[in-house]
């Protein structure tokens, strides 16, 4: 086994399984430690075009049985460097991901290592068409990949064609890998009270939204943007699943594409602020991603985030745009959907926008603390302003976090002692810190605050 890059970039045989790992997979080094010994494994550069750079790697090879991807994933999508792999741009990498198939034999597997790719019909429909385009076996997961204790496995349930590959990895190596490569969709629904999204479902059209704005429009589906303008109509995608890019993870809506269904919940006329509450999927997360629009002007936003130590905090206020406004984009603000059309509550009236958006907000949580629930704090910029909530998403934290309360300090020592005392690593790591990943603990001192008070002495 030997570890590539496209730098150094040289096989010793052309019909080795190959591992493809990308960089921006945390802690992937514990992972390849374990991985089979006749592999050749390529580190994707996480700033450059993941897709170019398998096709790269498989320029003029021949007959290779397997290849291995191990990258973050979600339902129907695959990050592979800068690159988002999902349902809507896969045809257009297809002169590429063909070049693939070229590398490989007629019988040959694809096993892909990310969380959720082949999850629900959009999932199978995403291995099915990596299938026909490559022409590969595909095999796949329908739900988290990692760590036990974090809710994930190894098992890769959802195969197109017939898998004759074991997986890439030793037991030991994958029992042993603390993360998981996925984002967590908090089921909000049930606290919906409103229906501000026309629906066209069964060929019927959806007549009994709330308004979204005062002048009594609502937003609306694809498939009603379809029925009512085929040519150019552009409404939110029917199953609410937004793919992750280089701004968000993967988001999951919790609305109804079902007529007469409440799909958001929404505040009006909040001027002096108002709140309401969702519970979560319990974990350590590093984000809480929030997709919302305003109307009549814009509002304000911020959370009281809720742990199971029983303390709380309030994160900084964002203001959420008028939902015609545009913004630059960002990692905590961005579009999730945008040049929307809207249409009158009634189903009629639909009007050719082309404006509207849904936006993306980002706040950062505690990623020592485990997450229990939410709560929302609004305040509208005017007394009939309307801010709309749609749904919320985590993302899981497996990086080392301090704990505040814990950490200690160097204990003082005098100058040139017989014995050093010292203060012991050990004293540091028991309490100082929690990994979600549990892999081995150190400390790098970066630099010294006091730099006039001698010669600092350390051990091994």
């Amino acid at each position: 086994m030997q570890t590539l890059n496209l730098t150094n970039l040289a096989f010793q045989s052309s019909n080795k399984p190959i591992i493809f790992v990308d960089s921006s997979v945390e802690n992937y080094q514990s992972l390849i430690t374990g991985a089979d010994k006749n592999a050749e494994i390529v580190i994707l550069e996480k700033d450059r075009s993941g897709v170019e750079q398998i096709t790269q790697a498989l320029t003029g090879l021949s007959n290779i049985k397997a290849l291995h991807i191990v990258s973050h994933g979600s339902q129907g999508s695959l990050q592979l460097g800068s690159d988002i792999l999902n349902r809507e741009n896969l045809d257009s990498f297809n002169s590429l991901l063909q070049q693939w198939g070229k590398a490989l034999t007629k019988t040959a597997d694809i096993l892909l290592y990310g969380c959720e790719v082949a999850a629900g019909e959009i999932g199978e429909k995403f291995i099915r068409r990596l299938n026909k385009i490559i022409g590969a076996n595909i095999a796949a997961s329908s739900h988290k990949i990692g760590n036990a204790t974090l809710g994930g496995d190894w098992k890769l349930d959802k195969t197109i064609g017939s898998i004759q590959t074991p997986l890439a990895f030793s037991a030991q190596a994958m029992k042993s890998y603390g993360g998981v490569l996925a984002t967590a969709d908090f089921n909000v629904s049930s606290i919906f009270t409103d229906d501000i999204i026309v629906n066209y479902t069964g060929g019927v059209p959806d007549t009994t939204q709330t308004a979204i704005d005062n002048s009594n429009y609502a937003t609306v589906t694809q498939s009603f943007a379809n029925y009512t303008n085929p040519t150019s109509g552009n409404g939110l995608l029917d199953d609410g699943l937004f793919t992750a890019n280089s701004y968000h993870p993967a988001i999951q809506l919790g609305y109804n594409n079902n007529n007469n269904g409440n799909n958001a919940r929404m505040i009006i006329g909040a001027t002096a602020g108002t709140n309401f509450n969702f519970s979560v999927t319990s974990g350590q997360y590093n984000y809480v991603h929030l997709a919302t629009t305003s109307t009549q002007g814009s509002s304000n936003l911020s959370l009281t985030l809720n742990y199971s130590d029983g303390t709380n905090q309030t994160t900084s206020t964002q203001t959420i745009p008028d939902w015609y406004d545009s913004i630059t984009e960002s990692n905590t603000l961005y579009y999730l959907a945008d040049n929307l059309d809207r249409s009158l509550t009634n189903s009629t009236g639909f009007q050719d926008a082309n404006a509207p958006a849904i936006f993306g907000v980002r706040f950062a949580a505690d990623p020592a603390k485990t997450l229990q629930s939410v709560t929302v704090n609004a305040t509208n910029s005017t007394a009939t302003g309307r801010l709309s909530f749609f749904g919320a998403t985590g993302e899981y934290n497996n990086a080392p976090v301090l704990n505040g309360a814990n950490v200690s300090s160097l204990a003082a020592i005098s100058e040139d002692p017989t014995t050093n005392p010292g203060t012991l690593v050990s004293s540091f790591l028991s309490s100082g810190f929690t990994d979600a990943d549990n892999n081995p603990s150190g400390i790098a001192v970066t630099s010294l605050s006091n730099t006039t008070g001698g010669t600092w002495q350390f051990s091994s």
